[in-house]
């Protein structure tokens, strides 16, 4: 191993600033990465994508209004085994 590599290796390994810290800002950023792709495979998997994009392609609604359209109908969210606070 070239001795560059072997002293950064052994300042990583002393270096207390090696292993960052989970903070409550790295917490929220995986949280919202997992939310916006779940959202995102929920309206991938919506059962009215379809006749909206029939709509939009044919001209008889634009897509902005499709969009909103797909929101308003609400869909049955996969059961996770875990309680909502609503549910609380």
């Amino acid at each position: 191993m070239p001795p560059k590599a072997k002293a950064y290796r052994s300042w990583s390994r002393r270096s207390t600033n090696f292993n960052r810290s989970d903070t409550p800002e790295r917490r929220a950023a995986r949280a919202r990465a997992q939310i916006l792709s779940l959202a995102q495979t929920q309206l991938r998997n919506h059962p009215e994508v379809e006749r909206l994009a029939e709509a939009v392609a044919e001209g008889r609604c634009d897509p902005y209004t499709a969009a909103e359209q797909l929101f308003a109908i609400p869909v049955e969210a996969p059961q996770t085994g875990k309680v909502n606070d609503a549910n609380k």
